[in-house]
């Protein structure tokens, strides 16, 4: 028996003896992806290769495109012919889209940052510039977005390994193509910095994407679609009829659907936007060649 003074009296109080188990606490997977076996790696690395050579030849036919439709017109129809499949997809799958105008402003937010900003500087710029070159400046959005979480103090990806693999990716990208496809550069300077502002604007959607992940990843992939053709379409309208409508087919339903839905299904979904920009110049610089071919 032991006990404790209170004022001027001394209180008995038992103190039972406890053994508090000690239980090791449970090791914390430095890799999120390290569950996956090496088959499902593999897929999911096709598919991150197949997401690459559709953005990728995205550029050529962007090229091909805006000689004879003009750059806010093919948008409108890329990012409608888009929202309409990804709607379809997401019927036949029994997901709905939020009805909350909360929600509605987020894809807008998000198909300014995603697509209708970048698709149309990217589309403009390409009327000067070559499609391989603006490929090669669209891969840098893994640089920004590393300096985007620097600014907003994004915990998890503000480390110098992410910098050093993104300055050697992009180096490596480089040397893959070819410095020959950097002979432009500077020559078209306004055009150039367009495209680097898309890279900004992607980079900026990768980051404001995050708020999504509470969502079925086709929510905000199919909202933010619809939400881009509505905003860009009226500016479209008075140009809506054109002579040569390949490119924006195969742009809406090639390119943009089904990379869409790779990217949000995958289950790598949240680093996919960096990972396939590093990959798709080399896509993007075999498209004119292949253009001139035939």
């Amino acid at each position: 028996m032991t006990g404790f003074a209170v004022d001027r009296g001394i209180f008995p109080c038992p103190i039972p003896e406890r053994t508090i188990p000690m239980t090791k606490p449970a090791a914390v997977t430095a890799d999120p992806h390290a569950h996956l076996s090496g088959g499902r790696l593999a897929v999911n690395l096709g598919l991150l290769l197949v997401l690459a050579t559709l953005w990728g030849s995205s550029y050529g036919f962007i090229k091909v495109g805006i000689e004879t439709i003009p750059p806010v017109t093919l948008i409108a129809a890329r990012t409608a012919i888009a929202g309409v499949i990804l709607m379809t997809v997401m019927v036949m799958l029994g997901v709905r889209l939020p009805r909350d105008a909360a929600s509605w402003r987020s894809f807008t937010v998000q198909a300014c940052l995603n697509s209708v900003v970048p698709f149309t500087a990217i589309a403009w710029a390409e009327q000067t510039v070559d499609a391989s070159l603006a490929a090669i400046l669209n891969s840098t959005s893994p640089i920004f977005v590393f300096l985007l979480a620097l600014i907003l103090n994004i915990p998890g990806e503000r480390t110098w390994r992410k910098f050093l693999g993104v300055g050697f990716g992009f180096t490596g990208i480089v040397l893959v193509i070819g410095t020959d496809a950097l002979n432009g550069l500077s020559r078209e300077l306004i055009s150039q910095l367009a495209i680097v502002a898309a890279t900004v604007c992607y980079a900026g959607a990768a980051v404001f994407g995050r708020r999504f992940s509470s969502m079925h990843p086709l929510m905000p992939a199919a909202g933010s679609m619809v939400a881009g053709a509505v905003t860009v379409s009226p500016s479209a309208i008075r140009t809506i009829v054109a002579r040569r409508i390949l490119p924006e087919r195969v742009l809406g339903r090639r390119c943009t659907t089904t990379a869409r839905l790779k990217a949000a299904t995958g289950p790598m979904r949240s680093r996919t936007n960096a990972m396939q920009s590093a990959m798709m110049p080399s896509t993007g610089r075999a498209q004119p060649v292949l253009r001139h071919k035939s």
